[in-house]
């Protein structure tokens, strides 16, 4: 009889072993690492290209000079400069920051991800999403480029920039490797995106201050400001 409950123990154990192993969850990251090198590759050429083209893009767009305090030559501000590099960093940053924007609202409003995870702390925790597994990948390329980036211009190389690229690419990165916490992903990595989309407008202005009256300057003055104060009371204060 002994022999007989050793052997259903081990059984047992066999049983629950097989079950612990088939419960892990497999890193996502192998499934997109192609497309996130491929990703950062694209991202550093658009800045670069950002920069080749601005000449002709400021000259289309009719874009007016940088504010004297990012024109600074040996410590000496210059009487009038262009700075393409903050150019060609909120043109990326736009991009990738709609693209987050976008994804995140077709999961959460019009796919409603809500409906489809189990209102459980575990369905919110472990649900799979794949809008989630893209945000998390995006969001991991994206927050690596822009601390590299932010390494070459001296207005983004700042404490608390490098601090939170750092985190948001480590958080992104979990969420990615680990596949949990999806259903946060989503709101968090997308949507919660919508409300810089018209920030960006905001800091371009700010590098580039526009001449009262003119459309730039009613753009983010009467479009830009009440849209980025609306989006982020809805997103990330409500």
């Amino acid at each position: 009889r002994m022999k007989k409950d050793n052997k259903s123990n081990g059984n047992a154990s066999t049983s629950t072993s097989t079950m612990t192993k088939t419960l892990q969850i497999p890193s996502a990251f192998p499934q997109y690492r192609t497309r996130m090198f491929l990703g950062f590759v694209a991202l550093s050429v658009l800045y670069c290209g950002s920069i080749a083209a601005f000449d002709p893009l400021q000259r289309l767009m009719k874009l007016p000079p940088s504010a004297a305090e990012f024109c600074r030559n040996n410590g000496e501000e210059e009487e009038k400069c262009w700075r393409a590099d903050l150019f060609a960093f909120e043109v990326v940053s736009g991009l990738a920051l709609m693209w987050c924007g976008y994804k995140g609202f077709y999961a959460w409003h019009v796919k409603k991800i809500k409906t489809l995870t189990p209102d459980t702390p575990e369905g919110r925790l472990f649900g799979y999403i794949e809008e989630a597994n893209l945000l998390c990948a995006v969001s991991t390329t994206f927050q690596l480029f822009d601390l590299a980036v932010s390494l070459l211009i001296p207005e983004q190389r700042q404490f608390l920039f490098v601090c939170h690229h750092i985190m948001a690419a480590t958080v992104s990165w979990y969420g990615l490797n680990n596949q949990y916490f999806h259903y946060y992903g989503v709101f968090y990595l997308g949507c919660s995106e919508i409300s810089t989309i018209p920030l960006v407008a905001i800091d371009l202005a700010k590098f580039f201050p526009p001449v009262p009256g003119t459309g730039y300057d009613v753009f983010v003055g009467a479009v830009c400001g009440p849209l980025f104060a609306i989006t982020f009371t809805f997103y990330r204060v409500i």
